[in-house]
Formats: C-alpha cells, sequence, structure tokens
C-alpha cells in the first residue's frame, strides 16, 4: 500500500505480533484490539485481512460500525 502512495496505520491486537511485524516491516505497529480503537474518519480505507474472522458474532456488529466509521 506504501509503494501505491497511500499513509499506512499499522496495528495488531497481539503484542507479540506487533512486535514481529516491527521487526520486519521497521515501522511502529500499535497494539490495539477492535474495540480499542478510538479513531474518527481518520482513514480512507481499511485492510483486515484475516482478521475481523476472530471477532466474535456477538459483536461483529459494533466492531463494524467501529471500523466502517474509524
Amino acid at each position: 500500500l506504501e509503494e501505491a502512495g497511500c499513509y499506512v496505520t499499522l496495528l495488531d491486537g497481539s503484542a507479540q505480533m506487533c512486535k514481529l511485524a516491527e521487526i520486519t516491516t521497521g515501522k511502529e505497529v500499535l497494539n490495539l484490539r477492535f474495540e480499542e480503537m478510538e479513531f474518527e474518519e481518520v482513514f480512507d480505507g481499511i485492510w483486515a485481512c484475516a482478521s475481523l474472522l476472530h471477532v466474535p458474532e456477538r459483536e461483529i456488529d459494533q466492531i463494524m460500525e467501529k471500523v466502517c466509521f474509524a
């Protein structure tokens, strides 16, 4: 995405995955779960590849609202 000119904010709910991603990318990775996100109209798009499937079904509507308005 960065090669296409996008500014990227990296985040993951796992502290260990954040550390590994920081080593791999050389960039800061925010350690946040979806429910902890407090972004409001910050992003033009969100790439949530293989992450939303970890959200319990009973929480998906609330999480999708957070993601869609981030």
